[in-house]
């Protein structure tokens, strides 16, 4: 029910994304999010696998320079699809619905689809996850999915809690990932840290896996940080028991 990504961290500690599923990923600002997706649109294209990256927040023009930024050949480059549209997730969904080749959808910032009030808000944000839970479904591939965090959040270790509109990616993501890396962006501390801050290191927390979870628990997946280039593809998995 899964498949491999080609990037390491995720295909060792997780198996790779589950397929006709949707998989979310939160963080805040600038501790990785955009690298993670461009981590495994590389791997699909090494793989000679089609992805398509939607993104609200960063330019195709930006995200090809960070693809080269660690030289990624053109033969891969080739099988990346890049939309920089300001597009809601009904046309997310049209558009890959008519496109037959592609084997990973991914979502980029998803909170800038919302719009209106509050409630508005809340209602569109459970029309982008059910629309991503769609797609993964009726296409049979993975869907990937970057949110954002609660206004709220004051830094430390992310949960699932911690993520906006939580109850709806609770129920609609087979897996939720979540970014903490303390080398990015001063997150503070609390008494109970559980997870060491090393210098060029940062975690992808496993905080949902609908599966089996690969090693038997909640988890985080400590991963190389690289200043030009982002995360890198080595890591080792530290378990959390309590998240």
């Amino acid at each position: 029910s899964f498949t491999r990504t080609g990037w390491p961290p995720l295909d060792e500690h997780l198996g790779g994304l589950p397929i006709a599923e949707l998989t979310t990923l939160g963080a805040p600002p600038g501790v990785g999010k955009t690298w993670s997706a461009l981590k495994v649109a590389s791997g699909f294209g090494k793989q000679k696998r089609r992805s398509a990256i939607f993104s609200l927040e960063m330019t195709s023009g930006k995200i090809v320079k960070r693809l080269a930024q660690y030289t990624m050949p053109k033969k891969v480059l080739e099988y990346v699809y890049i939309n920089d549209d300001m597009l809601m997730p009904e046309e997310i969904s049209s558009i890959v619905s008519r496109t037959d080749d592609i084997e990973i959808v991914i979502v980029d910032f998803a909170v800038l689809m919302l719009r209106g009030e509050s409630g508005q808000q809340e209602q569109a944000m459970a029309s982008i996850y059910l629309n991503m839970a769609w797609i993964a479904k009726n296409l049979n591939i993975p869907v990937f999915l970057l949110a954002q965090l609660n206004r709220d959040y004051s830094g430390g270790i992310p949960t699932i809690r911690s993520l906006r509109y939580s109850g709806m990616a609770e129920i609609l993501s087979s897996v939720v990932l979540l970014g903490y890396n303390p080398n990015q962006i001063y997150q503070g501390q609390t008494d109970q840290q559980i997870l060491p801050i090393v210098e060029g290191k940062g975690y992808v927390i496993i905080g949902k896996c609908r599966h089996k979870f690969p090693h038997n628990s909640p988890g985080a997946i400590q991963i190389e940080w690289l200043e030009d280039q982002g995360w890198g593809d080595r890591s080792s998995w530290f378990p959390i028991v309590a998240i």
